[in-house]
């Protein structure tokens, strides 16, 4: 980034695509204070911002949690009439989720004019990390009436929110649609299926699941070792922590720290 703002500061004459470049590649690498500054010397240089830009800047707000800048940047984009880009919605439903303004989130989401995959899975992954599983299981439903597509970020999501609720009738629904959607090979939707089945009680489904993953992650692993810890089985827990080592232990792999709670605590 250094370099990149050595080339456009020595750029005679700025346009609204080198501006953008700056800012995205700010947002992106982790200095999104720059890319907030960025933003305002932009348009007091007068250039209008485009979608791109509107992406970096609100990315960036999202990262550090900065509502203040975030409300102007969507007041400027209300007032330039370029809400309805789904790009840029997407973002805003992200930022204010990140901040916790779920009422701001579902308003954005509620004037999108076509929501799409994205849409949708942002704002009920907002939902359920802000503690609303139950209405996050409420917009998944409306989703699927509204015939969007399943991927395993929104399935993963739901297996989530059904883990907090303990919900297994409707976690093993969302089995089901995993199936008929092909999402079983994701390591993410079977570790949460892992753990929602160990949190329920049910271990034996549980074990299966952990049986269908292909090269299961130390997730995997953690996950089912802990539901046998948690259901009183420290045995098969144990056992299970011999079989990893056998697997793992001879390459070196880093043992994780909850796997080591889970352990000592039997």
């Amino acid at each position: 980034m250094d370099d990149a703002r050595k080339v456009f500061d020595a750029t005679p004459e700025r346009n609204l695509i080198s501006w953008t470049a700056l800012i995205s590649g700010y947002s992106q690498t982790g200095f999104e204070e720059e890319a907030l500054n960025c933003f305002r010397l932009m348009v007091i240089d007068g250039f209008n911002p485009n979608p791109y830009t509107y992406v970096g800047a609100i990315s960036a707000c999202a990262s550090i949690g900065d509502t203040r800048a975030g409300k102007e940047i969507h007041g400027r984009i209300y007032r330039h009439e370029q809400e309805s880009d789904v790009r840029v919605s997407n973002c805003l439903i992200n930022m204010y989720g990140k901040c916790g303004l779920l009422n701001s989130t579902r308003l954005v989401f509620d004037a999108t004019l076509k929501p799409d995959l994205v849409s949708w899975t942002s704002i009920l992954a907002c939902y359920c990390q802000c503690g609303e599983n139950l209405e996050g299981l409420k917009i998944f439903m409306q989703s699927q009436k509204e015939g969007v597509e399943v991927w395993e970020f929104s399935c993963a999501s739901m297996l989530g929110a059904c883990d907090v609720l303990e919900n297994l009738k409707v976690g093993m629904q969302l089995h089901s649609l995993v199936i008929k959607c092909a999402l079983g090979l994701d390591n993410f939707v079977m570790t949460a299926l892992i753990n929602l089945y160990a949190k329920c009680g049910e271990l034996h489904s549980s074990h299966r699941a952990f049986l269908e993953v292909d090269k299961p992650q130390l997730q995997a692993w953690t996950a089912l070792m802990g539901g046998y810890a948690q259901q009183g089985k420290e045995r098969d827990a144990i056992d299970l922590f011999h079989k990893f080592q056998k697997l793992y232990w001879s390459f070196g792999f880093v043992l994780d720290y909850v796997v080591d709670v889970e352990i000592v605590k039997q």
